[in-house]
C-alpha cells in the first residue's frame, strides 16, 4: 500500500469518524436542553424528576464516547498531518 492509498483511507476514516461525532455532539445538546438546573417539585410532579433522571441517563451513556471518538479523530488528524508531510518530503522538488 503506497502512501497515498494510505493517506486516502485515513481521510475516509477520519471523515466518517468526525461525522459521527458531530451527529453524537448534536444529539447531546439536544438532550441537555430538556434538562432543568434545579427542579422543585411537589408530590404530584414526580413523573418530572424521572424525565430529569432519564436526561441524565442519556447524558452519562453519550459523554464517554464523545471523549473517546474526539480523541480518536484528533490522533487520526495528526497521522493524517505526519503522513502529508512525509509524502510531501519524499516527492522531491521535481515530482
Amino acid at each position: 500500500m503506497n502512501v497515498s492509498s494510505l493517506l486516502l483511507s485515513l481521510l475516509t476514516l477520519w471523515g466518517a469518524l468526525a461525522a459521527v461525532l458531530i451527529l453524537l455532539v448534536i444529539y447531546r445538546s439536544i438532550v441537555s436542553m430538556k434538562r432543568e438546573g434545579q427542579l422543585f417539585l411537589d408530590p404530584g410532579e414526580a413523573h418530572l424528576e424521572a424525565e430529569q433522571q432519564e436526561i441524565l441517563r442519556k447524558l452519562d451513556r453519550v459523554t464517554p464516547i464523545i471523549k473517546w471518538l474526539s480523541l480518536l479523530v484528533g490522533l487520526l488528524t495528526l497521522a493524517i498531518a505526519g503522513l502529508w508531510i512525509y509524502q510531501g518530503l519524499n516527492a522531491g522538488p521535481f515530482a
